[in-house]
Parts: structure tokens; C-alpha cells; sequence
């Protein structure tokens, strides 16, 4: 398949005309294509295709129909029966109301490209700018995250592309001698990381600093300290229990540690504490996935499509929550009880 770049395009009159009159109060894709665009453009996807072949279907309108086939729950084959017979898919994708679409296996073509060519995370990020550049996110800001642990890779990536302080636990230090509390753990050795020394509690200075890649293909420091410094130590049997008698550490970049230390630093604090309390919103999110996107059942096969689906999913969320803020009908948050419902 070939890619020929198309900017999104103008929305056929007669597609206006017939739609604005079938919704005269609008509905979640007129007011997304009108107050928000079309998130992407052709040449998001340029590294998908060739040059050659026979040309392939517009990918921005895939991956916004991609997402709309989220936000409403359906199947290839009812997403391109709505491509092909709906109004409102029609206005939001700027097609004339002849047009007829494509066959349903398309969609499934274009997710593969998408993960094959590392790109499923763009059509969140794409989408996110949309909504910073219409103020409807705000920024800088403070996320929560739910129970489980966050890795300092999200913390940077979140500060770095969205501004956002991610407040979430991480994970504390495994060591035995973190978690004895008497051990001398990595955040008591001392790094000058100009000069790559590294000294340890009692003043001895490591003799190895030795970058790796670990098994979760990370780049690492592996940093090995004297036998004979660490066999005359007084302290030996708090520092290392290893059988070759002197402490070895393994450390990730400069700014991947010094954010992994802060961060075990700060969820200790009572500040912390309160803050992360403070959940009922992702609860939500989460329950809402759950209820109404289908998040707890995989349409698809391998953790790399599972993946996908989760991308997918969180981009729908925030599409419908975006119609409910702007419609004041807000679906998410603490549901009442049946009997509470009941009231007039």
C-alpha cells in the first residue's frame, strides 16, 4: 500500500446542509469535527506506507474512525456499515454522502501497521494537544494515578511532553538493605556524576563504572567497589552479603535515578499522602472503562494488540468525556444506589 498525503478536507456542503439539518442540537461528531478538527493528518503515518502500490484509504479518517468505533463499542464490519450509511461519521469525516466507504478488513490492516510501525501511543499524544491548544487541559497540573506503581520513566515522560506532576507510588527500594532499614541502600552512596565516582558511606571510592543494557533492554551503570575497601570495612555485613566479598550497584541515567530517589523521598511525606488520597477520579475513569468501553475483555490477541486496545480506549474516554463537559451531561463519578435513583 502507498501513502499520497491529504490534508483534512473541507466538509462537502451538501454533507452539511443534510446533517446539520438531521441534528439541529448536534451530536458528539458534529461538535468534535466543528470544535476540534480531525486530531490528525496523513502525514502522522507516513513511515506506515510505501511510495508504491496501490493507494491506501486516508489514514487520518482511519484513525479517527478508529476511535469513534471505540466510543460506540462496534466491530470492523459495523464500523464501516457506519462510514458508509451515518450521517454524523460522514460530517466528522468530511466525506461526500455517496461515498461507500471501504471494506471492514481495512480497519484491522491499519491497527497492524500502527503497532508495527510503533506509532499506537500518537494518536493519544496528537489528541492531547488538540485539547491543550483548546484549553481543555490544563497545564501545568497534578495527575493521579491509581494503586499500582508508576516507573520513573512515566514520571519524566509525563513532566517532560505534558507538564504534568504524575502522583502515584513507586515502587521502594527491593534491596535487602533498604528494607532492613540498618543496610546501606543506594540512596547512601555518593555520585558525582561528572566525574563518574561514585563513594561509598565510610568514604571508599569504586573502582568500576561500567555502562550496561539490562534485560529490559534500559541503559545502566554497573558500579563495583575494591574487594580489599570493602573486606577491611567495619561495616561489611550491613553493606553486602554477596559471595564475592565487596558491594556491587547497578543504576539506571543520572536523571532516571535522581528521579527514582525523589520519588521514594516524596511518597513518604504526609503531603504525599493527602494528595494521593485523593483517587476518587481515576476510580472512575477505571469504572468507567470497565462499564462502558469494555476495557476488562481483549477484542484482540497478544499484549501488543491488548496495548493497542488500551490506547484506543483511553482516547474514547476522553472524547466522550469532552461532549459531557460540553453538555453539562456528565455519565462518570460516583454512581448512586438503585434505591437513591428512585427519588423524583
Amino acid at each position: 500500500m502507498s501513502l499520497h498525503p491529504q490534508e483534512s478536507s473541507t466538509i462537502p456542503p451538501e454533507t452539511v446542509r443534510v446533517a446539520k439539518a438531521a441534528f439541529p442540537k448536534g451530536n458528539i461528531y458534529l461538535k468534535m469535527r466543528d470544535e476540534l478538527g480531525v486530531f490528525y493528518s496523513d502525514k502522522d503515518f507516513n513511515s506506515l506506507f510505501s511510495q508504491k502500490g496501490k493507494p491506501a484509504f486516508c489514514p487520518w479518517r482511519l484513525a479517527l474512525i478508529t476511535i469513534m468505533q471505540y466510543v460506540e463499542g462496534l466491530t470492523d464490519r459495523q464500523a464501516a456499515d457506519a462510514v458508509r450509511g451515518r450521517l454524523d461519521w460522514k460530517y466528522a469525516l468530511g466525506l461526500d454522502l455517496t461515498d461507500s466507504g471501504f471494506d471492514f478488513s481495512v480497519l484491522s490492516e491499519f491497527r497492524n501497521r500502527l503497532i508495527k510501525g510503533g506509532l499506537e501511543q500518537q494518536l493519544f499524544e496528537e489528541m492531547l494537544k488538540v485539547f491543550k491548544e483548546q484549553e481543555l487541559l490544563k497545564s501545568p497540573q497534578k495527575q493521579r494515578t491509581d494503586s499500582t506503581y508508576i516507573d520513573t520513566d512515566l514520571l519524566i515522560s509525563s513532566e517532560k511532553n505534558y507538564e504534568i506532576d504524575l502522583i502515584g507510588p513507586i515502587q521502594k527500594d527491593p534491596q535487602w538493605q533498604a528494607r532492613v532499614g540498618k543496610g546501606f541502600s543506594i540512596a547512601d552512596f555518593k555520585i558525582d556524576w561528572k566525574q563518574k565516582v561514585v563513594t561509598c558511606p565510610n568514604g571508599k571510592i569504586a573502582r568500576a563504572w561500567s555502562p550496561k543494557i539490562n534485560r529490559y533492554q534500559q541503559p545502566v551503570i554497573q558500579i563495583a567497589f575494591k574487594k580489599s575497601d570493602c573486606q577491611s570495612c567495619p561495616n561489611l555485613s550491613d553493606c553486602t552479603k554477596a559471595k564475592s566479598g565487596y558491594r556491587t550497584l547497578t543504576i539506571r541515567s543520572e536523571e532516571c535515578h535522581k528521579t527514582l530517589l525523589e520519588a521514594r523521598a516524596r511518597q513518604t511525606t504526609k503531603q504525599f499522602k493527602k494528595q494521593y488520597a485523593s483517587r476518587a477520579g481515576i476510580e472512575g475513569t477505571i469504572s468507567q472503562g470497565v462499564r462502558a468501553f469494555g476495557l476488562r475483555f481483549c477484542r484482540y490477541r497478544g499484549f501488543s494488540k491488548t496495548r493497542l486496545q488500551h490506547i484506543l480506549t483511553a482516547c474514547a474516554i476522553n472524547l466522550v468525556r469532552v461532549w459531557e463537559w460540553w453538555t453539562d451531561a456528565y455519565t462518570f463519578g460516583t454512581s448512586p444506589s438503585r434505591f437513591a435513583a428512585l427519588a423524583p
